[in-house]
């Protein structure tokens, strides 16, 4: 903001701007006409932009220059000071050494939490809220027990003197128990085997004669829909496409409802998805 005051009635062209030290942009000048009155004050206001995390601290000053019908130039020097941005990554492991980091907890487990910082003894708050939307303060490093299934997020905060205070937020799940299903073998000789594979392939064959005779598969009452394989491997899918992206808290989320539609399965249709559910696990871990 600034303001031009002449002693006498004149048209004048001026120019305007702000110039600092460093690597920083510079606009291009643009030439202003104002018809100023005898006494009376003309406001002006110019932004050179916004100060953000980007802005680095620099001294600048601000200008305004008479080009016509006479030369006059006014600047007055400022300081930008940006406080220095801190670097904050919380670590959520199996361990104290953090040899293995994961979002994904058993019930029972025990979850060591701890952050790394680019800077040396932040000051450092952290809040863990639990599935029944409970909180607690920690103090940093620690262990929590995995008590409850559901999601979890952890809040962490750090600051320091000279340095932007910041936030950082983490989500993870633990479940009932790892999705581990050891497949039944068939029992019995290569004669039995094959009299049950024939014995399929007829029921099969049977199967397709009826329901082309009675008008369809709906016309025996089976529902055409989606089952509930079908919607437990499409929302795997889509958990992977999440952890492509890098969202992994969102896929954490998603396979912890996953694993509650799995739980539901009987045990032939949780043979099923279990391969596919099992690389995701992998994936988030």
């Amino acid at each position: 903001m600034y303001s031009i005051l002449s002693s006498e009635d004149e048209d004048i062209k001026y120019i305007e701007g702000i110039s600092c030290v460093g690597d920083f942009p510079q606009d291009l000048l643009e030439v202003k006409e104002v018809k100023l009155k005898k006494g009376k004050s003309f406001q002006g206001e110019y932004t050179y932009g916004k100060v953000d995390e980007k802005f680095l601290s620099s001294n600048c000053f601000a200008y305004l220059s008479v080009i016509e019908p006479y030369k006059f130039d006014i600047r007055k020097e400022f300081e930008v000071k940006i406080s220095q941005i801190i670097y904050l990554q919380p670590k959520i492991c199996k361990d104290s050494e953090c040899s293995e980091m994961t979002k994904v907890f058993v019930k029972g487990d025990n979850i060591y939490i701890d952050y790394s910082s680019s800077v040396e003894n932040p000051s450092v708050t952290a809040v863990l809220t639990y599935p029944d939307k409970t909180t607690k303060q920690l103090i940093l490093p620690t262990f929590v027990k995995a008590e409850h299934i559901g999601n979890y997020e952890l809040e962490i905060m750090a600051s320091k003197q000279g340095y932007k205070t910041i936030t950082k937020k983490e989500l993870f799940g633990v479940i009932k128990e790892e999705a581990v299903i050891k497949p039944k073998e068939f029992k019995g000789d290569k004669y039995a085997s094959y009299l049950l594979y024939v014995l399929i392939i007829v029921l099969l064959v049977v199967l397709i004669y009826i329901t082309r005779k009675m008008g369809g598969i709906s016309a025996l009452g089976i529902r055409t829909s989606k089952s509930d394989v079908i919607k437990i491997n499409n929302k795997i899918n889509n958990a992977k496409k999440l952890i492509i992206r890098g969202n992994i808290n969102a896929a954490t989320s998603e396979y912890l409802e996953i694993t509650k539609l799995y739980e539901k399965l009987p045990p032939n249709k949780k043979k099923i998805v279990y391969r596919n559910l099992q690389d995701l696990y992998t994936m988030i871990k």
